[in-house]
């Protein structure tokens, strides 16, 4: 890419960036990034213990193709379900005790948590705490039901290692913009010395927010030709202990 033409580019996603900045903020999302950003910075998977990484896989099963709002309301019926998130205790429900007790009758879903029930252990964990790279944290977590190609940045997200998840919100930003997504986040990333992590929930909150009030919007047509929200709804779970 010539010079002029990355510069004019990069003018581009910042604008966007910040726009999408702007949204975050008045809705009042600072309390999430700002703990997005301690994840990355403590990087928990280092020490995490085998029930907070089943309640983290829970979290990131339940909410796939769900939104995180739908799943937040039934949270502690889940955690119910789920003993606690004591693994052992949970290993010993059938699949119908399960269903019959849990909030939201997925059986996929369900299954999934049965499963990863004889998954989830001392030396899977032993395993994360020593993970060097995204490679094989990949290669790891999508050995666990209900995670593939796109899902398991989520849940490698959620623990501390900085990523982004490449999911719907990402596609549409970089075919408006006729950008890679190597350059959107190499461009921001230069600019703002932010996480990757943090960086791809403003994107997605935003673009998440826009497309709750006008399901046919983009992001970057409204960022690039500054168009005004009359107002940004105000997050309803600003206490929450979930992210994304």
């Amino acid at each position: 890419m010539k010079n002029k033409e990355y510069v004019n580019l990069s003018e581009k996603v910042l604008k966007v960036y910040q726009y999408a900045e702007h949204i975050v903020n008045e809705g009042g999302y600072g309390k999430q990034v700002e703990s997005l950003k301690e994840l990355m910075e403590t990087k928990p998977y280092k020490t995490i213990s085998v029930e907070e990484f089943f309640r983290e896989y829970t979290w990131v099963v339940f909410t796939c193709g769900f939104k995180a709002a739908y799943v937040q309301k039934y949270w502690n019926n889940i955690k119910r379900m789920c003993c606690g998130f004591d693994i052992s205790k949970t290993k010993e429900l059938s699949f119908e005790e399960l269903l019959e007790v849990s909030p939201i009758k997925n059986k996929k879903k369900l299954k999934a948590i049965k499963q990863s029930c004889e998954i989830i252990n001392d030396c899977f964990v032993e395993k994360i705490h020593k993970i060097k790279d995204k490679d094989e944290a990949k290669d790891l977590f999508k050995t666990l039901p209900f995670i593939g190609e796109i899902t398991v940045y989520h849940i490698m997200r959620n623990i501390g290692i900085d990523c982004f998840k490449p999911d719907r919100h990402i596609v549409h930003i970089t075919r408006d913009l006729n950008i890679s997504e190597t350059d959107l986040f190499q461009i921001i990333c230069s600019k703002y010395k932010e996480y990757i992590g943090v960086i791809d929930y403003i994107l997605w909150r935003a673009s998440a927010t826009l497309h709750n009030l006008q399901p046919n919007s983009s992001l970057v047509e409204f960022a690039l030709n500054g168009k005004q929200l009359n107002e940004v709804p105000k997050n309803n779970f600003m206490n929450s202990n979930f992210l994304f």
